[in-house]
């Protein structure tokens, strides 16, 4: 298996090997999170490897507007206050 499909798996999955519907929505929300800021799950950068979980974690717990997760594709269509 590759190893780039285990960043779509919960993290249960490495202690447990069992798929159940916890580790399906997570995968789900990876790919969904994908799609709206048009990220990788998982990008390699000049001194560390991003999650894009990790990545949204950041920017929820900073002052920037949740929008700015988003694609510049998509923002654009998006007020900000």
């Amino acid at each position: 298996m590759d190893l780039f499909i285990f960043f779509y798996f919960f993290a249960e999955y490495g202690y447990t090997m069992n798929i159940t519907e916890k580790s399906d929505v997570y995968s789900y929300r990876v790919v969904l999170l994908e799609i709206l800021s048009g990220r990788s799950a998982v990008e390699n950068r000049v001194r560390e490897v991003s999650h894009i979980v990790e990545w949204v974690k950041k920017k929820m717990g900073s002052f920037e507007p949740t929008v700015t997760i988003l694609d510049a594709k998509l923002q654009a269509g998006v007020d900000l206050p």
